[in-house]
């Protein structure tokens, strides 16, 4: 490897750090998106309560939705029930 000046390698590590930073905010927003959708997959009308509601459970535990998004879907859930 050729001699770096500390400026260089400086730089070398914030082009690194920047390329990781736009792949963790890609990952998040697929994540954010697939929850978004499984969340509106889980409240379809027509639906029996009880599904639904066994359905944001399951959503819940295995942490596919947050505690906020469970508390709200649940409670829109039972609203139109």
């Amino acid at each position: 490897m050729p001699n770096l000046r500390p400026i260089e390698l400086i730089l070398i590590a914030a082009v690194f750090l920047i390329i990781a930073a736009v792949v963790y905010l890609i990952v998040r927003a697929a994540v954010a998106g697939a929850k978004t959708q499984s969340s509106a997959q889980a409240s379809t009308p027509g639906e029996p309560l009880e599904a639904r509601l066994a359905e944001l459970s399951d959503l819940h535990s295995r942490g596919v939705i947050s505690e906020d998004e469970y508390q709200s879907a649940r409670a829109s859930a039972l609203q139109q029930g």
